[in-house]
């Protein structure tokens, strides 16, 4: 058996049709179906190194819009803010319930001036580090 070799593949998505480019190879080929992809080429890169398909390891990118590319990165980013927000904020409930207890408040009391459930105050009391754990207000 010989070395694998190892090549790249970039898909598009050209109407009803992927297009599969290698760039290394300057060769182009199609596919009529995503899932056919890695098999088509695999095949294609077999055929033409003139090795066996058990000696191709061929990865393929999909290539979407540069459009959708910069949306998805930007609902990524949002979504990682928005995380870290929550997690910032169970903080600030954490310290504002664990300091009305402090004060003498009962739970049941906690939960009537700042508007949750007991039950919820239980939580925020009991529950994890300040600094560890995310849960919502």
């Amino acid at each position: 058996m010989g070395e694998i070799e190892t090549v790249k593949a970039e898909a598009r998505l050209d109407g009803k049709w992927w297009f599969i480019y290698f760039p290394e190879l300057r060769l182009t080929g199609q596919a009529k179906r995503r899932d056919n992809l890695p098999g088509t080429a695999t095949k294609m890169a077999a055929l033409f190194l003139d090795v066996p398909e058990s000696e191709v390891k061929v990865t393929v990118d999909i290539v979407i819009p540069k459009s959708v590319r910069i949306q998805w990165d930007q609902a990524r980013d949002l979504a990682a803010a928005a995380a870290k927000q929550e997690r910032q904020a169970t903080q600030s409930a954490r310290r504002a319930v664990r300091d009305l207890l402090a004060a003498g408040f009962t739970q049941r009391d906690a939960a009537q001036a700042l508007g949750i459930s007991h039950q919820r105050v239980h939580q925020l009391s009991h529950g994890g580090t300040v600094d560890s754990e995310s849960a919502k207000v």
